[in-house]
């Protein structure tokens, strides 16, 4: 399912509670509702979270507020240490809502596939990084789909910087195992978390 002015894709095995899936989230910044997390991937099965961020808590100005609100709270990239920061340049009256927010989708009996592109600058000084996430979620006859999270990022300003993703797991048994991570879900069934190659940098 793809909700294309909202910038956000939901892909799914089935519609029941047991159901896997996962959501790419490549909205605009919003009227009100503005958290720092382009880009965040959330993923579910079998009833249990497995991929989550930060949560809600109290509205106010404290530290734990600010984090759920910035880029550390949520499972997309830092660049040198630093968060998205679409506050910045951000103008109310240049939010559109009558037009596509710009992802690409692709769906069929096989696969989905979408993709979204983060561009506004990184930190207060707005580093000019441009990360492109695109999230595969190939359907599977066992039932459990396979899930691919591909990261691209490439700097404008000819200058070398350090990416960092930054994941939320939610809290279940977890066995590491060199660049695999096995996650006990409900009903004995295990999730496998494979870190195949770093964020690509282009110089």
């Amino acid at each position: 399912v793809q909700l294309p002015n909202v910038g956000m894709a939901i892909m799914r095995t089935d519609w029941t509670r047991d159901a896997v899936w996962c959501l790419l989230e490549a909205a605009p910044f919003g009227f009100g509702h503005q958290h720092e997390d382009k880009l965040e991937v959330l993923f579910q099965a079998y009833g249990s979270s497995f991929l989550t961020e930060a949560g809600t808590n109290a509205y106010d100005d404290s530290p734990l507020h600010r984090y759920s609100l910035s880029s550390f709270g949520h499972n997309t990239v830092l660049v040198d240490g630093c968060g998205q920061n679409r506050r910045a340049r951000y103008s109310r009256k240049d939010l559109r809502t009558d037009v596509s927010a710009g992802m690409y989708w692709r769906s069929n009996d096989i696969f989905d596939a979408a993709q979204g592109v983060y561009n506004e600058g990184y930190g207060e000084n707005l580093l000019p990084v441009v990360h492109t996430r695109r999230v595969l979620f190939k359907q599977s006859e066992t039932g459990f789909p396979f899930v691919l999270i591909i990261d691209r990022l490439e700097n404008t300003d000819q200058q070398p910087h350090q990416y960092q993703a930054v994941w939320h797991m939610e809290d279940l048994p977890i066995t590491l195992e060199k660049t695999q991570a096995y996650i006990c879900a409900m009903n004995g069934a295990s999730l496998v978390w494979q870190v195949a190659v770093p964020p690509v940098c282009t110089p």
